[in-house]
């Protein structure tokens, strides 16, 4: 009887675990195919895309016809396949403002797509990748395969209760700071160097930012590449090595390039780190925007 009973335990718990294993599998089916038929309002006509630098400098409330969906920590690679989705479900999207400058090009970048800060970065973008990259972030993620599941759990859950995680928008509350030097070079250290040497180049984020403006000539979509102000000494400090990468990056494409990087704003239109700005500058940076358009 003990043995038939044990017998009986395990394949009930067995079949339990297929049942859930299961539902979990047509749960984040039921969440991709949620998160790729996402459209915006059908008068945006704009969109910004890109990392913080993008999400805290654009007051989007103040555009005409545009949306600001900068997220972030959001890499050009994770860019890539949001523009797409967009651009797929929304054809009233005619122009796309993508946040590119020289620390998107830097290798630290890749911690954030396959690295140690893909845990909750990488989860965050997982519905709207293909198969085969959502296949590769797991693989990525294996040694923490059970923490990485619940980051999907918890994404795949605001998809349904709350909006897309990936969505992103304008959030600055950085109000009453100043850019200061210490914490600049911090920033610059975390950006550009490892153990003191300096980052290679994130190839797969200049392969991402190729086949941005590859896909935005296919779909007849204006581009414009958009770079949000850093404080001078910042931008002083930036290694030289990534001004002529950049340069060689864009240079070569036709690429409308707003440059707002020296916008001229005081200290205490920056965060900090004198990388992001203030909600001071997000003020300035948007107008300086809206005017840029009235010309």
């Amino acid at each position: 009887m003990q043995i038939f009973s044990a017998q009986n335990l395990f394949r009930h718990t067995l079949i339990l675990f297929v049942v859930v294993f299961i539902s979990f599998i047509l749960f984040l089916i039921a969440t991709t195919f949620k998160a790729k038929s996402f459209q915006v309002d059908k008068t945006i006509e704009k969109i910004f895309v890109g990392d913080s630098h993008v999400r805290y400098a654009i007051d989007d409330i103040q555009l005409f016809n545009s949306l600001n969906m900068g997220n972030s920590s959001e890499s050009t690679y994770f860019s890539y396949y949001k523009i797409k989705q967009l651009l797929k479900k929304n054809p009233n999207i005619t122009t796309v403002y993508l946040g590119f400058s020289y620390h998107n090009i830097s290798a630290y970048y890749d911690q954030y797509i396959s690295g140690k800060y893909s845990l909750e970065i990488a989860s965050n973008y997982f519905f709207i990748l293909p198969i085969r990259e959502q296949l590769q972030v797991i693989k990525c993620n294996f040694k923490q395969l059970p923490s990485f599941m619940f980051s999907l759990i918890k994404s795949a859950a605001k998809t349904w209760i709350n909006k897309n995680t990936f969505q992103g928008g304008f959030d600055n509350t950085h109000n009453k700071v100043s850019a200061d030097e210490s914490s600049m070079d911090i920033r610059l250290n975390f950006q550009y160097k490892t153990n003191e040497q300096p980052y290679s180049f994130s190839n797969l984020n200049i392969d991402h930012f190729d086949k941005i403006i590859s896909l935005c000539q296919k779909k007849h979509v204006e581009l414009i590449v958009l770079k949000t102000p850093t404080h001078p000494y910042y931008q002083s400090k930036t290694p030289v090595i990534f001004l002529n990468k950049f340069a060689s990056i864009t240079s070569s494409k036709n690429l409308q390039i707003l440059d707002l990087s020296q916008l001229s704003m005081p200290d205490y239109g920056y965060q900090p780190d004198g990388d992001l700005v203030s909600k001071e500058g997000a003020t300035k940076t948007t107008k300086e925007i809206i005017l840029i358009k009235e010309k």
